[in-house]
């Protein structure tokens, strides 16, 4: 996690410039680049983007979130690999913002530089919003501005919840956040509580109580929110069938998965997909070359 923290107040609402999602092809690097006026938020989806901003370099990895801020040189020092994916965001803070080097108490709104995101199914259902209010020629600007600026509401709030479990990571949770990132990393395997807690040398009751103690719920409940987590990133961003979705993900049918995703999203993973019909990657009419509204 970077150390650089920004602080934005948010009197009124950001001011969208360009969105889109991208894919990566072999060799690719984030083009040199300073931003005039505007910033950009990153947001990895799978791979790698290996970008440096002045004299730091920054490797965004899954679901890795990086702010890059206006006036400063930027372009990527290394090759992604193949096929990463990521969205990203320009906008405009219509006011002042600071650059700290920790997180303060306050009103303001902040966000690291650079961190990972613990709710990415949100940050893709607030992306969504703003990619289909900005290319929908009936939805006026002022609409597109208020998405982006509830999808950075979001990121801030999701940045002031990472910063304080970072700075927690020497004291007796750090066990514990290790096993939450093994769960995640295997969350495509057939897991179970057993199979966590051999993992780790414990018995089952002692990793249920952490859960409880942390999370304040069952680590069958953690493991179902991981996988669903994932299978809403499947369902916007590819064309695998639901039954292939709930194998990939090691559900033991797919009627099974059904009421799971209805339990914790509240609808099924049809109407989940259904209501989030468009795509645009690597759409090249909301690819970078659009002119700077504030130079025209």
């Amino acid at each position: 996690m970077s150390k650089k923290v920004y602080k934005f107040k948010l009197a009124v609402p950001f001011s969208f410039y360009k969105a889109g999602q991208y894919q990566t092809d072999n060799h690719w690097k984030h083009k040199d680049i300073i931003n005039i006026n505007d910033f950009e938020i990153l947001i990895v989806i799978s791979g790698q983007v290996f970008i440096q901003i002045a004299n730091e370099k920054f490797v965004v990895s899954n679901h890795d979130c990086l702010l890059i801020p206006p006036k400063i040189r930027h372009f990527g020092y290394k090759s992604s690999p193949i096929n990463t994916e990521f969205l990203w965001v320009h906008f405009y803070s219509n006011g002042l913002f600071n650059v700290l080097n920790e997180m303060d108490s306050g009103k303001n709104q902040l966000i690291n530089q650079h961190f990972t995101l613990f709710k990415f199914s949100r940050i893709i259902l607030l992306f969504r919003q703003v990619l289909d209010s900005a290319n929908d020629p009936d939805s006026p600007l002022i609409a597109t501005n208020f998405f982006v600026s509830s999808l950075a509401l979001e990121i801030s709030k999701q940045s002031m919840h990472y910063s304080t479990i970072y700075n927690n990571r020497m004291k007796d949770s750090s066990r514990f956040e290790t096993i939450k990132n093994w769960t995640r990393i295997h969350s495509h395997e057939k897991l179970t509580v057993k199979k966590i807690s051999d993992a780790f040398g414990i018995t089952t009751p002692t990793l249920n109580r952490m859960f409880h103690k942390y999370l304040n719920c069952t680590t069958v409940h953690f493991i179902n929110i991981i996988k669903i987590e994932e299978s809403t990133e499947l369902l916007l961003t590819t064309d695998i069938t639901i039954k292939g979705i709930a194998y990939e993900l090691g559900f033991y049918n797919e009627k099974y998965f059904f009421k799971i995703f209805k339990q914790i999203m509240g609808i099924t993973p049809s109407e989940f997909r259904n209501a989030n019909p468009k795509t645009y990657l690597n759409n090249q009419t909301v690819d970078p070359e659009i002119s700077d509204p504030t130079r025209i």
